[in-house]
């Protein structure tokens, strides 16, 4: 058997029980997370409130090492100072911007893949650093200003999530992919199970048998990578809508703080109250309907991946399966007679069974022609 399957349902994958779920599972949760989860870092990244990107962060102090280099440069010439002194300085500063460009690129694709949000992988919004308790009414402009952004913020997210469940195009064709990429697999061993029986030196019918029954496995280890693989990906986005929701309530309590603070800096004022009251409820219910998008959007990709995994499915069954007749394609040996036809299909023996009958029948009807002997 394992001549015929190529290696797979061997003896090694037979020791592997227990795993073979497991190794799928994993395979396929990280493959779906990074795949269809990232969309939520994309909408986090985007429309957290007063956060600073590492790129633009490193950017901007790199240009600031820049400046700071041209302007020693200028010092020391004035002062007597060799160039060289200057040009050490710049390319330190611009060590030290590659770096923070460096660990930036590695934070990024560190969350990417994770697939977690922006937010939830620096353990809070960024409202937690800005001062959301400001007794001065010289600051309530700014408070207004922040809270309103908050709130607008929020509102984008929601509407983004909102138009990703139209958008299905990308998730069905990244579904159909992961699933058809594992027929795709069992095809390739198929093909290695039929060079095999080719080459077989048994007797044909023994060598289809095995030959059948490996792809009979196949087909089997098909299936079951395909449920697999569907349990993972509804894992993975299970996990995701946990993570995409957690999210969305924290960037909803950041709205609410800044607009309490707002109502404290107020000083009683009946006109800030009410619009920290409207900015805080407004939050909430928008905070609210993007969860509800969360969820549908993960309901979705569970749904969409186990249609593709049925899909599959029938591919599997249609495509991973030897070919009728496949005896004949191997040379069986000197020609047999019309016995050894038979043996080879039985249909034959019953089609000349009819045929031998009829030379018994005949001589029966021919004995009433003795009767002349009677006159004698």
């Amino acid at each position: 058997m394992n001549q015929y399957a190529g290696g797979h349902g061997s003896a090694a994958s037979e020791g592997q029980k227990g795993g073979y779920g497991r190794q799928y599972m994993h395979q396929y949760a990280d493959r779906y997370m990074k795949q269809y989860a990232s969309a939520y870092q994309k909408y986090f990244q985007q429309y957290v409130g007063g956060q600073r990107q590492p790129a633009a962060e490193a950017k901007e102090e790199k240009a600031a090492h820049e400046e700071a280099a041209r302007k020693a440069e200028a010092a020391g010439e004035v002062a007597g100072q060799p160039r060289g002194a200057a040009a050490a300085e710049e390319e330190r500063a611009e060590h030290k911007a590659e770096d923070a460009r460096e660990e930036a690129a590695g934070k990024a694709e560190a969350a990417e893949d994770a697939a977690e949000p922006a937010l939830l992988a620096r353990g809070g919004p960024a409202a937690a650093a800005a001062p959301l308790v400001l007794a001065s009414a010289s600051n309530g402009t700014q408070l207004e200003r922040e809270a309103e952004g908050a709130v607008r913020q929020l509102d984008a997210l929601e509407q983004d999530l909102r138009r990703s469940e139209r958008s299905t195009g990308a998730l069905q064709r990244a579904a159909a992919a992961d699933a058809d990429a594992l027929v795709d697999e069992q095809q390739r061993a198929l093909g290695s199970v039929l060079s095999a029986f080719r080459n077989c030196s048994g007797r044909p019918k023994a060598c289809e048998e095995r030959a059948r029954e490996a792809a009979e496995q196949l087909r089997r280890q098909g299936e079951q990578s395909l449920r697999d693989a569907e349990r993972g990906a509804r894992e993975a986005a299970r996990q995701a809508a946990q993570r995409g929701q957690a999210a969305v309530r924290r960037m909803a309590e950041d709205a609410r703080r800044r607009a309490d603070a707002l109502a404290r800096a107020g000083g009683g004022s009946r006109e800030m109250a009410d619009l920290a009251d409207h900015l805080s409820r407004h939050a909430e219910d928008t905070a609210s309907r993007a969860e509800r998008h969360v969820e549908k959007l993960a309901r979705m990709r569970e749904d969409i991946f186990h249609h593709q995994c049925k899909r599959a499915e029938g591919r599997l069954e249609r495509e991973v399966r030897l070919p009728e007749g496949l005896t004949s394609e191997q040379p069986s040996g000197p020609a047999a007679g019309a016995e050894g036809d038979a043996a080879a299909d039985p249909s034959l023996l019953l089609a000349r069974a009819p045929v031998q009958e009829q030379p018994v029948a005949k001589p029966e009807e021919k004995r009433p022609a003795a009767k002349p002997e009677e006159k004698r």
